[in-house]
Formats: structure tokens, C-alpha cells, sequence
């Protein structure tokens, strides 16, 4: 491949089909592992030559049901017990931290390949092709915006979407890899606000997409499937269209 194509780079399915966060509405593991499968085989459809890398926290094995459904599948299936009582308190944004940590350190398809995308399990992004002209070979995020489209209220940055994104690993592992510690429930401080504020406090530049993912299936925090329609897409895409001529955030977005 070559250095910024998204060919060969693993996509990491971030899983936890016992959920150890009691908040989430999607708490039946059998549900839970049916969605879980459903991604794999979305992804398959979507980017077939990309490797999965399948890590699950909560200690559950995906190999013995996802081989024999996939046997031609370049997948890496990794799994550990996630600490129970730490997501408990902190939240499913603290197990994917761990999560992500655990395969950062133990996969062989990202080590090998030097960076990853993320992507929730139970979640796909439609198109992922066309992000190939976004990678910049360092990270790629999509950020929320309030306000954006509203010509008499100020335009801010909410959070970044951890839900999908593309990063270098020494990048990861330089910033982000102990962003989960940040966590904050009583503050109502989450991962994704986590993310932006390291992003924002390294004076960080060109990182960004132009381009909003479009992410299907089951989001576990809602217990539902997303409704993508092609008036939110189009008001997605007016959101960065405006974002991007906003003087404190046209430097974050990506450059090609």
C-alpha cells in the first residue's frame, strides 16, 4: 500500500458484549453480540481488504462464531477483561480507552501497519471510501459544532466524535492514550470532550475532516439504529462548510 492509502489499514472494533456501563440501554449480550456481527459483516462489504482487528473488554472470545461465518476474513480477534468496577464509575468512554490500549499493545495487524481506524463495534461508516482523500497519515477526526448554522449565536467546537476516526499509533500513543483518564462523570466530562481538549491544548492543527462519516448501525448508549437521511447529511455537511470559515477553526481541518 502506499503511505496514506487506506487499503491495508485495520479497522478496530472496539466491543463489549457484556456491558460493564449499566447506563447503556443496549444491555443484552445476545443483542449485543447479533449487532456486533452484523459491523463485521457490513465492513466486509465495505472495505473487504482491510484487516479487522475485533478486541472485546469484557473477556468474550468473537473467534469460534465469527470464523465460521467469515473463514476468508483477514480478522484478528483479541479480548481481556476490561477493569469492571472503573467503567462502573467512569463510564463506557473509560473501557474504550482500555479497550483501544489493550490493542495498541497486543495486535500484530497494528503494529505492523503503523496506524488504525477506530470504529465502534456495532457500527459501520458507509463512506469510508471517500475519506482515502482525507488521511493525512497522522489523525483524522470528525468535530461536532454548535451553532454553526445559526447566522446570530457563536459557533464552538462541542466535542470530538470517538465513534469513528483514523490515526497514526505513535500519534495515539503520544496523546491519547491515556485520554480516558480524563473522564469526568459528575462534570458530565466524556472521552469526546476529553479528546478535543487535548487536541486543543497542543496548539494541534489540521485534523479534522471535511467530509461527514456517515455512521450506521446500532449505537449502543441509545439501544437504536441511526437514522441517516440525506437532509442530515446535507446539514452535516453546511455545519463544516460554515465551521471551516470560522477563524478560530479553519486551521483544525484537514488539508489536501
Amino acid at each position: 500500500m502506499t503511505e496514506l492509502s487506506l487499503k491495508s489499514v485495520p479497522i478496530l472494533l472496539t466491543s463489549s458484549v457484556i456491558p460493564h456501563d449499566q447506563n447503556v440501554r443496549l444491555n443484552d449480550p445476545k443483542a449485543r453480540l447479533h449487532h456486533a456481527i452484523e459491523s463485521v459483516a457490513a465492513w466486509q462489504g465495505i472495505k473487504p481488504e482491510a484487516p479487522l482487528v475485533l478486541c472485546d473488554g469484557s473477556g468474550f472470545n468473537f473467534e469460534p462464531i465469527i470464523r465460521p461465518l467469515f473463514p476468508a476474513a483477514d480478522i484478528e480477534y483479541l479480548h481481556f477483561d476490561n477493569n469492571e468496577a472503573s467503567v462502573a464509575q467512569y463510564g463506557r468512554g473509560f473501557g474504550e480507552g482500555e479497550i483501544i490500549r489493550h490493542a495498541i499493545f497486543n495486535s500484530t495487524r497494528i503494529n505492523s501497519a503503523g496506524c488504525f481506524t477506530k470504529c465502534s463495534s456495532k457500527l459501520w461508516v458507509e463512506n469510508y471510501s471517500k475519506f482515502e482523500s482525507q488521511w493525512n497519515g497522522t489523525m483524522l477526526f470528525n468535530g461536532v459544532f454548535n451553532n454553526a448554522i445559526k447566522p446570530f449565536s457563536k459557533c464552538t467546537i462541542s466535542y470530538i466524535d470517538t465513534r469513528f476516526y483514523i490515526i497514526n499509533t505513535n500519534v495515539y500513543r503520544e496523546l491519547l492514550i491515556n485520554a480516558h483518564y480524563e473522564i469526568n462523570k459528575l462534570k458530565k466530562f466524556s472521552l469526546e470532550n476529553a479528546f478535543l481538549n487535548i487536541l486543543l491544548r497542543n496548539n494541534l492543527m489540521n485534523y479534522l475532516t471535511n467530509i461527514p462519516p456517515i455512521i450506521s448501525g446500532v449505537g449502543g448508549t441509545i439501544g437504536k439504529y441511526y437514522k441517516n437521511s440525506n437532509r442530515r447529511y446535507l446539514k452535516d455537511q453546511i455545519r463544516i462548510f460554515f465551521a471551516k470559515r470560522n477563524d478560530l477553526y479553519k486551521n483544525l481541518f484537514i488539508i489536501k
